[in-house]
């Protein structure tokens, strides 16, 4: 039978909902997926009849539309040009604006490093210190030793750009040699992105990607990561689309054909795991030791459908929403303490390959659920779950990066 688990899938942004792309003049991008690969699909929908027959036959089913929800699971890798797909959902995911900071990195020479404040000279790096913004995780470390990388997110911004607190002291090395970067970054937003999304997979006994189907309208519902120790950093994409096209034995046989030429494979760069990639877990400005975190958004999104019409107009846009929790060994109970009072609190974790590329999550404000203690006669092990909260600084509640 078809191997599901060994699907090609490609996404094409759309900038209006339902719209191709014209040949040539766009790519499909392929998007890395974890086995047992994209599941759901095309669904139609329908309705039967709840009259009472005296003959107890079962009245006629009628169809009266289709719908489409898939889940897309990843394995996390660093955003890069050639994993657009992903970045592109991620963005997706949290209604982020449709434009994306650019990626913005410098050597500032002539800085000091005083408790949590770097001072930068007149003139040092401008670029790089105009871009930086109050939330932003950024990469530290001196040029004598580039292999040692320090993150820090970002307080204040003072001085035109002079100086920079941040949340995090260490010792870099020079003072007069620090290199900061700060990545590519989005954050969450109100403007909803649409897709084209095309499957690929193989019929009964064939090593042909022969079995198309296309969904001309998705958007991302939801998104979550998970990371445990010893464990690969895993995630999924949940969409909610207005149907799917039947399949083919090529993409010009669709129901709806598409017209780009161009698609580019999807990535085979580094996965990431939580005990080799990801150097820090920084709960209120302190590192924390955890066993596990987790975290995961939604964005409650459902078809939009009218009376007369038999196509979804349109996907609505719902309220957004996250949730996590992580499992740690409290020897410093403030945390625990906040979540027993309710205070607020925050939290970002940083995930690096071994070239030191990075993705940041930031989750500005938190505030914590009741905690769990995992079991009789141990050690203080408690798992804090929290919801994300708007934060009255940033006027977001996630902030998304990645550092090359």
């Amino acid at each position: 039978m078809a191997s599901i688990s060994s699907s090609r899938f490609y996404v094409f942004e759309q900038t209006t909902p339902g719209t191709n792309p014209n040949a040539g003049a766009t790519n499909w991008y392929g998007l890395s997926v974890a086995k047992p690969g994209v599941s759901g699909g095309p669904a139609n929908q329908t309705v039967e009849s709840q009259l009472i027959r005296n003959n107890r036959n079962p009245a006629g089913i009628k169809l009266v539309g289709p719908q489409s929800a898939l889940t897309i699971p990843f394995e996390t890798q660093v955003p890069t040009a050639s994993t657009q797909a992903f970045w592109a959902l991620l963005r997706a995911s949290i209604y982020s604006s449709a434009t994306t900071a650019s990626y913005t990195t410098g050597a500032a020479t002539g800085n000091s490093w005083a408790t949590t404040t770097i001072t930068i000279a007149a003139g040092d790096q401008a670029n790089v210190l105009a871009n930086i913004q109050i939330g932003d995780v950024i990469q530290i470390y001196s040029a004598a030793a580039a292999t040692t990388k320090y993150y820090a997110r970002v307080t204040a911004v003072g001085g035109g750009g002079a100086t920079l607190t941040t949340d995090v002291s260490s010792s870099t090395g020079a003072a007069n040699d620090l290199v900061i970067k700060r990545g590519a970054r989005i954050k969450n937003g109100t403007t909803q992105q649409t897709f084209g999304m095309i499957r690929e997979f193989q019929a009964p006994g064939s090593v042909t990607w022969d079995r198309i189907s296309m969904f001309p309208q998705e958007t991302v519902d939801s998104c979550s990561f998970s990371l445990t120790n010893k464990g690969i950093i895993t995630g999924s994409f949940s969409t909610v689309g207005v149907g799917g096209h039947q399949l083919a034995t090529s993409r010009g046989a669709l129901t709806q054909p598409q017209n780009s030429s161009t698609f580019n494979d999807a990535p085979s760069l580094e996965v990431m795991d939580a005990t080799n990639n990801c150097p820090v877990v920084n709960v209120a400005g302190a590192e924390l030791g955890v066993q596990s975190v987790s975290f995961a958004w939604n964005n409650n999104s459902q078809a939009r459908s009218n009376v007369g019409d038999y196509n979804a107009t349109s996907i609505s846009v719902g309220d957004f929403r996250g949730t996590g929790s992580f499992t740690a060994y409290f020897d410093n109970i403030a945390e625990f303490n906040k979540a027993l009072l309710g205070t607020a609190s925050s939290l970002y974790v940083v995930m690096e390959n071994s070239s030191k590329q990075a993705i940041t999550i930031s989750i500005p404000r938190v505030r914590y659920g009741n905690p769990t203690l995992n079991g009789q006669d141990r050690d203080v092990i408690a798992t804090l779950p929290f919801q994300f909260e708007e934060d009255p600084t940033e006027a977001i509640g996630v902030r998304i990066s990645y550092i090359l």
